[in-house]
């Protein structure tokens, strides 16, 4: 059995050819794991964040055109808050954020942003009153503590409704989902 010998173009073929195939596997691998992690549900108000759904001041007003922002208190420790209220709209909350990142690319879906006022670029939004009626600069706008969680509605940077009860927040997301079901 003899060794034969590869001529120097037909080297240079083999490796381009081997070197393509390796390189689309490498690309097959990324559009897999890119897929894997973009598939990941949002459970918690980290997933919020880790998505870049968080919105941090004047932002909440230079979104599309009409969107929800939903304002939270990540500090579950906080005994103004409500509770109770918080775990009763979660699942409502994190149903139609994963709905909207599932739907992202259609035009006609309302996306949906969360704002943490324990954050503290968001904390001047609390107030012992709330200011929500028609806002459209961050610095007027002012929620009651005890009436987080809240849901705006936001259209042309100014907010033309809200919904502060875990039913009326229930009731609006499910309306905007069958919208586009």
């Amino acid at each position: 059995m003899g060794v034969t010998n590869i001529s120097k173009p037909d080297k240079i073929k083999l490796y381009t050819f081997w070197s393509i195939i390796g390189l689309l596997t490498i690309g097959f691998i990324v559009t897999i794991i890119i897929m894997i992690v973009q598939l990941k549900p949002i459970k918690s108000y980290d997933d919020i964040a880790s998505n870049k759904l968080s919105l941090v001041g004047q932002g909440v007003f230079e979104q599309e055109e009409d969107y929800y922002v939903y304002i939270y208190n990540s500090n579950m420790d906080n005994n103004r808050m409500d509770g109770d209220k918080l775990e009763e709209v979660n699942p409502a909350i994190f149903n139609y954020f994963n709905f909207v990142k599932r739907y992202s690319k259609r035009n006609e879906i309302t996306k949906i942003y969360g704002l943490d006022v324990n954050y503290f670029g968001n904390r001047s939004v609390v107030s012992n009153q709330n200011q929500i009626n028609n806002v459209s600069r961050f610095s007027d706008l002012q929620v009651m503590e005890n009436r987080m969680p809240i849901l705006l509605r936001i259209s042309q940077g100014t907010i033309v409704d809200w919904y502060s009860t875990a039913n009326d927040i229930f009731r609006e997301l499910q309306f905007a989902m069958d919208k586009i079901s």
